[in-house]
């Protein structure tokens, strides 16, 4: 269960070198995505500027998704069975001609308790961001769109 933090720490945890980049690298794929809407493909400022608000939205809304679980049962499957094979590899590397089942399987029990232990300590010491960043790039291509409404109605 997570812990409600104030709007300080949630300010703080929210800006970090990756979001600033995934910020940053977003806002100049949406500008020169702009563009190129409007002086490659000929079209105005309201067709590229809508255009390149959905593209944007669409991308971050899927990264929300993502990010607020959907279909975390099928990722957390493959990291499982990722987690499986690194451990079972380890343990491989133990064996002898002559290692019998139940050592094998004592083998494959440490190296898995091992591996979690370095797992959670990586997990105490990586630092969480927040979803601020793709609730801003979710918002602003709705505020976009929303702007625009009286030179979309006609």
């Amino acid at each position: 269960m997570k812990e409600k933090r104030t709007f300080k720490e949630y300010w703080k945890d929210s800006w970090n070198l990756f979001s600033l980049l995934y910020l940053a690298i977003t806002l100049i794929i949406y500008v020169s995505l702009m563009l190129i809407i409007n002086y490659a493909a000929k079209k105005g400022w309201i067709d590229s500027i809508t255009f390149s608000s959905i593209v944007i939205f669409s991308i971050n809304g899927f990264v929300l998704l993502f990010r607020w679980g959907f279909a975390k049962g099928i990722i957390n499957a493959i990291v499982k069975s990722h987690d499986e094979r690194k451990i079972y590899k380890l343990a491989k590397q133990q064996f002898d001609s002559t290692t019998s089942v139940n050592e094998q399987n004592a083998i494959i029990a440490r190296q898995r308790e091992k591996y979690n232990r370095d797992k959670e300590l990586k997990e105490s010491r990586k630092t969480h961001m927040t979803n601020l960043v793709f609730y801003i790039l979710v918002l602003l291509p709705i505020v976009a769109i929303l702007c625009m409404i009286p030179w979309l109605v006609k």
